[in-house]
């Protein structure tokens, strides 16, 4: 098992060196079409190695499962997709080095579609590395690392605009045998139109002398239909006693926060 994981740190490692030989901007895209409508972007590629290379592009769907990790699949595949509404020009290029060009990402949106969609423009490089350039586990491993930037594209129809959070679960996650922290986790969803930004935190309250702490502020992105769970913690300096501890999402002012609430007992260290 350590073997296997050494191999995938090493994969890791090997990706984002070999990655840095060509630059991608924008990170991501976002259109706003009526049904019907037509619009271009841009795309720059810039070779940054020093040798021509090639580059091949296509376009793809994603998605998120419950924990938050990213799901790819083939263009066309989810409900949400847009990646089949795009038309990326020029789909093949050459590049010597230093040399940059711009993409031309052409998306029309079908009569009859007022969701808001998404889906991804990959640029891959065409040249192949075996693991020999990183390590010789990974040659035995027989692994095959093809270098690529994905930018995500998203559309969302103009006048769209309602947000709907929710939270679904709140629970417990410490690993009392390995974790030395207070480790918790909840389950949040979009219900709502469009892409929208939270952030999600903790408050303790201890519950006899009343002092209260926000805790663990991070920013989450959510897309409409899409679950997910975030992963929050206790810091270790906590005294010990009894708390009401929440899980709070708060995605603007004009919103309701959103959250959960249990009660827990920090016990003192021995």
């Amino acid at each position: 098992m350590k073997r296997f994981l050494s191999i995938i740190i090493l994969l890791f490692f090997a990706l984002s060196s070999f990655a840095q030989s060509f630059k991608v901007i924008p990170a991501s895209i976002e259109f706003k079409l009526s049904k019907g409508e037509l619009k271009s972007e841009k795309i720059s590629v810039t070779n940054t190695s020093d040798r021509q290379e090639s580059f091949v592009i296509s376009t793809c769907d994603y998605t998120f499962d419950d924990k938050g990790n990213t799901k790819y699949a083939s263009a066309g595949t989810y409900d949400r997709s847009c990646a089949n509404w795009m038309t990326v020009t020029p789909s093949y290029i050459q590049l010597n080095p230093n040399e940059n060009i711009d993409l031309s990402v052409i998306m029309k949106v079908p009569d009859g579609e007022e969701k808001t969609h998404w889906g991804m423009v990959i640029i891959r490089s065409e040249k192949e590395f075996t693991g020999q350039a990183a390590d010789k586990d990974v040659v035995r491993a027989g692994l095959i690392i093809t270098p690529q930037i994905a930018v995500k594209v998203l559309q969302t129809p103009p006048g769209l605009d309602y947000k709907k959070l929710s939270v679904d679960n709140f629970y417990e996650t410490t690993n009392i045998t390995s974790d030395s922290l207070r480790n918790f986790a909840i389950d949040i969803s979009n219900q709502g139109d469009i892409l929208t930004k939270c952030k999600v935190y903790l408050t303790l309250s201890n519950l006899e002398t009343l002092s209260e702490q926000t805790i663990a502020p991070q920013d989450v992105y959510l897309l409409p239909e899409i679950s997910k769970e975030i992963k929050l913690s206790l810091p270790k300096d906590i005294q010990p006693g009894a708390y009401s501890l929440a899980a709070i999402v708060d995605y603007g002012d004009e919103y309701d926060l959103e959250g959960m609430e249990m009660e827990i007992t920090i016990s003192p260290k021995n």
